[in-house]
C-alpha cells in the first residue's frame, strides 16, 4: 500500500505537466484580460465621461465580463471542455467586434490585442478543448 500512495500523490503533478504551455498561457491572458476589465470598470465609476449615460451600468457590465473571463480561464485548464471553449470563442468574438466598432483608442487597441492573441491561442490548441486525442 505504501507504494500506491506516492504514485497517487504524483498524479496531479503529472496531469499539470501534460497541459500544453499554450493552454497555460491562454489561461494567464484570460486572467490578465479580466484584471483589465476590472480596472476599466473602476475607472468608469471614478471618472465618468459625459458620453456614458449610466456609469454604474457600464461598470457592472465590465465586472460581469471580468467574472466570465475568470470562469473561462479556470475552465480552459481541463481537457475536453467544449462548452467552455465555445463560450470563450463567443466572448472573444464579441470583444473583438466591440473593440473595432467603438471609437478606437489605446484601450480599445489593448482589448483588441488581448482578444486576438487569445483567439489565436484557442484556435491553435483547438484539439485540446474539443476532444481530438492528438493534441
Amino acid at each position: 500500500m505504501s507504494q500506491e500512495e506516492p504514485s497517487q500523490q504524483q498524479a496531479p503533478d503529472q496531469a499539470r505537466a501534460r497541459r500544453p504551455i499554450l493552454v497555460s498561457i491562454a489561461q494567464v491572458l484570460f486572467l490578465l484580460d479580466a484584471v483589465f476589465w476590472i480596472i476599466m470598470g473602476i475607472v468608469t465609476l471614478v471618472r465618468p465621461t459625459g458620453s456614458a449615460s449610466s456609469p454604474w451600468i457600464i461598470a457592472a457590465l465590465m465586472g460581469l465580463n471580468a467574472v466570465v473571463l475568470v470562469a473561462i480561464a479556470w475552465g480552459l485548464g481541463t481537457r475536453y471542455r467544449r462548452g467552455v471553449y465555445y463560450l470563450a470563442l463567443v466572448v472573444l468574438f464579441g470583444t473583438i467586434v466591440l473593440s473595432v466598432t467603438d471609437e478606437v483608442g489605446i484601450l480599445d487597441l489593448l482589448s483588441l490585442a488581448f482578444g486576438a492573441a487569445l483567439l489565436v491561442l484557442l484556435l491553435v490548441k483547438r484539439s485540446w478543448y474539443v476532444g481530438s486525442h492528438n493534441a
